[in-house]
């Protein structure tokens, strides 16, 4: 199992603070689709939706978490064929994440919708979300509840995430810990805590930005500091949501 990085303290800098060294995106800033909805392909609710900014956030829960909720809901209309079961390297990319999980000594569970197509990973429990709404955060809060303890989120589409870098995320005691590395803010790679469920359910059913909402929800930054020791976030925390980013980000020939 990769060494986990250190935690960092508490009083880390918080999504969009112009305090954090990763580099901020303005709160009003558009992120690339990739980021603000990385599992789901849906397309960007209208700004309307948007949490109100003075939403309490939820209390600290230092437990760490044990589990990994690869996330598989999503429709991949980029890539047009379902996501989890698209091969990298000659595997699915749900396996790949799973790798992760288990190289931080962490369970992984893959959540998606009841139609949801998934290669058979041994070992990986599925975990169905709720049908409607279609919304990264359906999956996220519906983890939350059945697994009534931390979990760390982990997109399908993220298939070189470091374990290194899950188990640092689970380790930290913050209620919301998004990772923001070179400028880029992965709002569904991240520590979310129980207190979160209701807040995050209701955003999905709003339609809310995925940002926007973690964002609301005060959530710390777990930034180029511990990412980049790790691996260049350019290839680590690469997204897979079309065919040709499979070219991309294939093991390169030796």
């Amino acid at each position: 199992m990769p060494p986990s990085p250190t935690p960092g303290p508490a009083g880390e800098p918080r999504a969009g603070d112009a305090s954090d060294p990763a580099g901020s995106t303005t709160p009003d800033a558009s992120p690339p689709p990739s980021e603000t909805q990385p599992s789901s392909d849906a397309p960007s609710p209208p700004s309307e939706t948007q949490p109100p900014s003075d939403a309490p956030s939820p209390p600290s829960d230092p437990r760490p978490a044990s589990i990994v909720a690869i996330l598989a809901g999503g429709r991949s209309r980029r890539m047009g064929i379902p996501k989890a079961g698209v091969l990298l390297d000659g595997r699915p990319l749900l396996a790949h994440a799973a790798d992760a999980a288990r190289a931080a000594g962490l369970r992984p569970v893959v959540v998606a919708k009841r139609t949801s197509v998934l290669p058979d990973v041994a070992g990986l429990e599925r975990w169905d979300e709720p049908d409607e709404p279609v919304h990264p955060l359906t999956g996220v809060a519906a983890a939350l509840r059945r697994a009534d303890a931390p979990i760390v989120v982990l997109p399908v589409d993220l298939p070189r995430v470091p374990g290194a870098l899950l188990a640092h995320l689970a380790a930290r005691p913050e209620p919301v810990v998004v990772v923001e590395a070179a400028g880029r803010v992965h709002p569904l790679l991240a520590r979310f805590t129980p207190a979160c469920a209701g807040a995050l359910a209701a955003a999905a059913a709003a339609g809310s930005p995925v940002v926007a909402t973690v964002r609301a929800l005060g959530a710390a930054i777990c930034g180029d500091a511990v990412v980049r020791p790790l691996g260049d976030p350019a290839r680590s925390l690469a997204n897979v949501n079309r065919p040709s980013d499979v070219r991309d980000a294939g093991t390169p020939e030796r």
